[in-house]
């Protein structure tokens, strides 16, 4: 009897109601942000690479495209792959956010965002970026390649929209403040 309940519990808390306006405010905002990550520095190496030390994604898809990454030594790595998708999903968010009814696929595009997050950035992370050629030495460290702005931006963007999706209390906070 108290598995059933604990189930019931959990399928109540499932978005089922339309994202209310606060929602979809907090919810363009972080896909404003996450698509202004594409212009701030990923990747900060240090000794330069191709006369570059700060890489935004957008410099990246640029050199890649005109055939000069992966440098010599480097390869193309995964990341890039999913640094793109996660990117590419931010449009069919905001649509998503808009779209009438209950928020699954908000949801959906979330979940996969925070599984592309977990897998290619938290587990494999810019340590195993071989685009550039180099060894990282950690987070914070001050070996050749580092994490940039972006790539915290990134890492955080799909998780939140994911945690808007079950804040029906955002909703409700306009209201209650009026």
């Amino acid at each position: 009897m108290r598995g059933l309940k604990g189930l019931n519990t959990y399928l109540h808390m499932l978005p089922t109601r339309p994202l209310g306006e606060e929602r979809k405010w907090f919810a363009c905002v972080l896909i404003s942000l996450g698509i202004c990550s594409f212009f701030l520095p990923m990747v900060i190496l240090d000794p330069p690479v191709l006369n570059r030390t700060e890489w935004s994604a957008l410099n990246v898809a640029s050199k890649v495209y005109e055939g000069k990454l992966p440098v010599p030594g480097g390869s193309f790595d995964v990341q890039l792959i999913a640094i793109a998708l996660i990117y590419s999903l931010m449009p069919f968010a905001l649509i998503a956010v808009y779209r009438p009814g209950p928020p699954r696929a908000l949801k959906v595009i979330s979940w996969i965002g925070v599984g592309l997050d977990v897998a290619f950035k938290l587990i494999w992370g810019p340590h195993n970026m071989n685009t550039f050629g180099g060894e990282y030495s950690g987070y914070f460290g001050s070996g050749h390649m580092r994490a940039g702005p972006a790539w915290w931006i990134l890492l955080s963007i799909t998780p939140a929209l994911l945690a808007i999706c079950f804040a029906k209390n955002l909703d409700r906070w306009r209201k209650s403040s009026s």
